[in-house]
């Protein structure tokens, strides 16, 4: 098969076309397509990011409500304005039940804490080692939150038997107003 000018003429137009395609047509929708996919891709990233963050957002609540459930334990323990006056009465209970004397007591200034007052009160006693132990003992089973701030024990001058005992305790409580729950 010979090509003559017309045959040679149409295959080079038709090639022209070809690649005159590939410039106008192909090219650019290549372009385009590669640019999708790195859409695509940076928009897996994102959800990837966002998959982690929400499961961090989840481990906070978890977190939160941990945090929520102890203060609200502790605010359970912590009594009211008008539950001190009994608790001061089962503290002499208990000293009187392990046969120690009340020399003297003093409630100090009311401190205020941020969710909180503390009243701190100083006490001196006089009784036996195993009386201090026991009441010391039972004092720490208190369903209440108290501290013992200081301690100072010395022997009784007028008896070597028994031990002279000045203590300063504090006793945490809320406003009758609210309760540490509601300051927030």
């Amino acid at each position: 098969m010979q090509m003559g000018l017309k045959e040679a003429a149409a295959f080079f137009i038709v090639l022209g076309m070809m690649a005159g395609s590939y410039f106008v047509g192909f090219k650019p929708m290549q372009a385009q397509r590669e640019q999708l996919l790195a859409d695509i891709e940076s928009k897996k990233h994102a959800l990837e990011n966002l998959r982690a963050s929400l499961t961090v957002v989840a481990n906070m609540q978890r977190k939160l409500d941990e945090i929520s459930k102890s203060i609200r334990f502790f605010d359970s323990r912590l009594p009211r304005d008008k539950e001190i006056k009994p608790i001061i009465e089962g503290i002499w209970q208990i000293a009187e039940k392990h046969k120690l004397t009340a020399d003297r007591v003093r409630m100090q200034r009311v401190e205020i804490g941020p969710n909180y007052l503390e009243q701190p009160i100083d006490l001196e006693l006089t009784g036996d080692f195993k009386g201090f132990y026991q009441f010391i003992s039972e004092l720490e089973r208190l369903s209440r939150i108290t501290r013992l701030g200081r301690i100072d024990i010395q022997q009784n001058s007028k008896d070597p038997t028994l031990m002279q005992i000045k203590l300063t305790m504090n006793i945490y409580y809320t406003p009758e107003a609210q309760g540490v729950a509601d300051v927030r």
